[in-house]
């Protein structure tokens, strides 16, 4: 699953391929006005099942073709449009530079002489116990040799908004550094030497790199102050401990990894900081440091919108297979319906992912008629749960988009999934004085935590109970519910259904079959960065805080680090909420 807003276009800079000079008769018939580069040209591109030899005489030469390339086309730059900058180079996933335009128009540019094409800066978004039953895991770590060592040595780059290496889900022990490694740039090295002195590093998490091009403004570094890239990670290579429990909303949850526990993990922070969305030069820079620092996998678990039959960051991606890489997409949020497969999840040659539903969420206990009779779970996301305590019901039959009605005041209002944030929801609730929102969902499967949207407004309990339970609550039509202030986890039959949120092909235009695969992306439990989240352990059960995401967090300073080891689960006691773990809402 990602999580993730409408994609934009970022009009001040630029992404430009650039066809190369037909010096010899093979390269003219080979680029005839077509990219050629490192992972695509016959002299340079790895065999199969190999990656590109960078230190070879061949792929450095060719790469000093290409630089001289894109110097001519800075020259032309300087001559042509001066006000023009070019702010970053590609030779690996693209043969192109990006510019900054400074006023300059897309026309100008595209009428270079060597320019095959230009476009607008694409801007993407972070796209995401149970889940390795549904997904035959089981099998495939026997084959690997056991669940803890699975993918031993295999090097999984995350582009994303960074990894907490601290996580105890990313524990250190019995790992070690591969040749060559940690690698690090200036950004993220104590000493601002590249590949030296490295931070934010581990045996276990081996690259932190960060990239954007405003960084001079900034100053921002690898560091994991949002989420989701911590969380994406721990699903792709979080350690086995049997005795590491997490706690979400004070119900502990053991038996967890990722899908290659033994593997390395690499940081290449496109969301540093606060900054929630990334535009495709960063991403680019990040495909090409990953294919150099000899990544094996890349994962993106980020979108946008459709850009084009033939936008860069797939096109750098398809070429990223060609170096030898796998790569792994999410086809996006914007299901349900045909041809909604976002950009780069289009990609011919990744591996595109769509979402489907777990068999378990962790929520509280509901109970209807108050009196005692049917219990069913309802999932706790960022709002606080409904209060322990019975209390009356108002079937709104409605979505709560617009308004909700005036008779929910005092009660708990019954609301419909869709049309709208959650947040809008309970906003409406609030305006009409109703205590609290149950949400009944509009697709097959278990109830999500339910996100914020983030516009303020929405502090009221609201819970979600699934479409089939919410159908047999209003067949019922009870006057009254309970609820208790005891948490628990909720194992269902509800797994491997299509979610209703994750998108669907053909693709655009070319009618292209995506999604290739569908994983488990609802209600997932992984880790969430420590960073600013503070907290101890306590030997108490009692729910402390109704939200499994800290969005606050990530407003708060480098300073406010806490080390992880002070939070986390102890063998044999009871804790408070962890701040650590998530089981990541929706919006």
């Amino acid at each position: 699953m990602r999580l993730g807003w409408a994609a934009r276009l970022d009009q001040t800079r630029t992404p430009i391929p650039l066809s190369v000079a037909p010096t010899s008769t093979t390269r003219a018939r080979l680029s005839n006005s077509m990219v050629t580069l490192v992972s695509t040209n016959p002299t340079t591109k790895p065999p199969p099942g190999r990656k590109i030899d960078f230190n070879s005489n061949v792929v450095r030469s060719y790469r000093a073709q290409l630089n001289n390339l894109r110097n001519d086309f800075k020259r032309w730059l300087r001559a042509n449009a001066p006000n023009a900058k070019v702010t970053s180079e590609y030779d690996i996933s693209l043969n192109a530079v990006a510019v900054q335009l400074n006023g300059t128009p897309l026309a100008t540019i595209k009428a270079a002489p060597m320019v095959q094409s230009a476009e607008y800066n694409a801007l993407y978004y972070p796209n995401l116990s149970q889940s390795y039953q549904i997904i035959n895991a089981s099998g495939a770590w026997t084959e690997a040799g056991g669940r803890a060592t699975a993918g031993a040595g295999i090097k999984i780059g995350d582009i994303d908004t960074g990894i907490d290496n601290t996580h105890p889900f990313f524990d250190p022990t019995g790992f070690s550094y591969p040749a060559g490694f940690p690698k690090c740039d200036t950004a993220d090295s104590n000493s601002h030497h590249q590949d030296q002195d490295c931070k934010y590093v581990s045996p276990k998490v081996i690259v932190a790199k960060v990239f954007y091009n405003k960084n001079n403004q900034t100053n921002f570094d690898a560091q994991a102050i949002q989420d989701h890239g911590t969380h994406t990670a721990g699903i792709a290579a979080g350690i086995f401990n049997p005795a590491l429990h997490a706690v979400v909303q004070g119900v502990s949850i053991g038996d967890m990894s990722g899908m290659a526990p033994g593997a390395f993990l690499g940081n290449y922070n496109v969301f540093p900081g606060n900054v929630t969305n990334a535009r495709s030069e960063d991403i680019l820079n990040a495909v090409d440091a990953a294919i150099a620092d000899g990544m094996d996998v890349l994962n993106l678990s980020l979108g946008g919108s459709y850009h084009g039959n033939n936008d860069l960051l797939a096109i750098g991606l398809d070429n990223a297979v060609d170096a030898g890489l796998v790569v792994a997409v999410a086809a996006g949020n914007s299901g349900p319906g045909p041809n909604t497969v976002e950009s780069p999840g289009r990609a011919r040659k990744v591996i595109t992912v769509a979402a489907s539903t777990n068999q378990h969420f962790v929520g509280e206990p509901f109970t209807y008629p108050a009196g005692g009779g049917t219990t069913i779970g309802a999932a706790v996301g960022d709002f606080a749960p409904l209060p322990a305590g019975s209390f009356n019901l108002f079937d709104t039959h409605a979505n709560g988009c617009t308004s909700v009605d005036p008779g929910a005041s005092g009660k708990v209002a019954i609301i419909n999934r869709g049309v709208c944030t959650f947040s809008t929801k309970v906003r409406n609730a609030i305006a009409a004085g109703a205590i609290g929102v149950v949400v009944i969902n509009n697709v097959a499967g278990d109830p999500i935590a339910m996100a914020k949207d983030g516009g303020g407004g929405d502090n009221l309990p609201a819970v979600m109970i699934g479409k089939n339970e919410g159908a047999a609550l209003r067949a019922a039509n009870p006057p009254d519910a309970s609820t208790t202030a005891i948490f628990q986890e909720f194992v269902t039959l509800n797994k491997d259904i299509l979610a209703g949120f994750s998108s669907q092909g053909p693709t655009n235009v070319d009618l292209a079959i995506k999604p290739d695969v569908t994983s488990v992306g609802v209600n997932v439990l992984s880790s969430i960065t420590c960073v600013g989240k503070g907290g101890r352990a306590a030997r108490v059960t009692a729910v402390d805080g109704p939200s499994s995401k800290e969005p606050p967090c990530q407003r708060r300073t480098l300073q406010d680090r806490q080390p992880c080891s002070r939070i986390f689960i102890q063998p044999g006691r009871r804790h408070r909420l962890n701040r650590c773990w998530s089981i990541a809402p929706a919006l």
